[in-house]
């Protein structure tokens, strides 16, 4: 199943969908050393996706904020490249008077991932840690707009409306929990009030988490079904916490039963399926999908894999 991401048939469109790939194939990397075939996987995907040293031009002003996770590994790859000041600048124009990154009105949970994760990273390869603070804040903004009052994670937050919508769908929590536990493992200071934001986090969804292992595509509801991508994504996330001696044995368990769960989704050839489908349709598409197989979904399972199950070749 491995060598699935040392090919290419797992490149995928630019934005999320390929950075959920690039971090998967990054982690294998850095767990099985150097000179291995994740990292040259990595290098062929990153040469493919930012050729040539230049600047890509993507037209992030009509594709959102959702579609810059890219930038962390490229950061990491070339923190010289010109797209990053090209996103940097994207980002800036992006923020309103009280700092907040986000699409129009809308605070979008894929902020923590595709935001304060590339900028977290950046403002280390740059030694910038002014964007450090900014990824942080980004957390805290996410933290006080998409939680609410009985501690439940919601997608998306409308400042204009004050409306919530897409409570507990599962990738929606991979981009919250795995976002903010990327971010704060790059932090050199990760600040007390967002780990335990993470402890907060982890603790509510282990007690909403099914007994296969899995989150379904809407949390805690079992009239949707079980989806592969969010738990991959949930499990990274206690999983990171527990490397970093945040979160404790629970986490782990649930960590070690949600990649249990997966695996048992794979099919012959070494795919995931039972990954939700990109959220096009809105909630009523979500809560009838079964799910398919989806690269993103690979890429997820490749951190939660590597974190917990390090490859030893």
């Amino acid at each position: 199943m491995l060598v699935y991401f040392c090919r290419n048939n797992h490149l995928t469109e630019y934005g999320w969908q390929e950075g959920c790939v690039i971090d998967g194939i990054a982690k294998l990397s850095e767990r099985a050393g150097d000179g291995t075939r994740y990292k040259n996987s990595l290098e062929k995907h990153m040469s493919l996706i930012f050729p040539n040293n230049d600047r890509i031009n993507h037209n992030y002003e009509k594709i959102g904020i959702e579609f810059t996770s890219c930038l962390a590994q490229l950061a990491l790859w070339k923190p010289e490249h010109p797209e990053i000041e090209h996103v940097l600048n994207f980002w800036e124009s992006k923020t309103d008077s009280a700092g907040v990154i986000k699409n129009g009105n809308t605070i979008v949970a894929e902020g923590n991932y595709t935001v304060a994760w590339p900028l977290a990273v950046i403002s280390q390869q740059l030694n910038k840690p002014e964007l450090a603070d900014i990824a942080i804040s980004q957390l805290r903004f996410r933290r006080d707009y998409l939680i609410d009052k009985q501690g439940a994670i919601w997608l998306r937050y409308n400042l204009a409306t004050q409306e919530r919508t897409f409570r507990l769908w599962s990738r929606g929590l991979t981009w919250y929990v795995l976002g903010l536990a990327k971010t704060l493992d790059v932090l050199p200071n990760p600040p007390q009030d967002l780990i335990e934001e993470l402890q907060r986090a982890t603790d509510y969804l282990i007690s909403i988490q099914g007994e296969d292992g899995m989150w379904s595509v809407f949390a805690g509801d079992s009239l949707t079904a079980p989806e592969t991508s969010g738990t991959c994504g949930i499990g990274t996330a206690m999983a990171i916490g527990v490397r970093r001696g945040w979160l404790g044995k629970n986490a782990k368990a649930s960590a070690l039963l949600a990649l249990q769960g997966v695996e048992k989704r794979l099919t012959a050839d070494g795919y995931l399926d039972g990954v939700a489908e990109e959220n096009k349709g809105g909630i009523a598409f979500q809560r009838e999908t079964k799910g398919s197989i989806c690269n993103w979904g690979m890429g997820l399972f490749a951190q939660l894999l590597a974190e917990l199950d390090p490859p030893k070749h």
